[in-house]
């Protein structure tokens, strides 16, 4: 396991999760953009999609807020981790 798998996996755990969304650059172009957030929200820097992929057998979808901006968001499965 490498060191931003690692890092997200103990993000995870402590209440993090990922989150997909659509967001606009200064330029006006969009694009979705996938974030690994702790658990106050805040975005930890380094991990996205990649990381996401390998840890995706480990996730289940968790319920947001309805928004224009199609957001989506996982947190750990606790019987898959543990």
């Amino acid at each position: 396991m490498n060191f931003r798998t690692q890092l997200a996996l103990n993000t995870l755990k402590a209440g993090g999760y990922f989150r997909k969304q659509l967001e606009t650059q200064y330029n006006g172009r969009e694009q979705f953009v996938m974030r690994l957030r702790n658990a106050q929200g805040q975005c930890v820097k380094g991990v996205g999609f990649k990381t996401f992929l390998e840890l995706e057998s480990q996730l289940i979808r968790k319920e947001c807020e309805r928004s224009s901006v199609w957001a989506q968001e996982w947190k750990l499965n606790e019987v898959v981790a543990a």
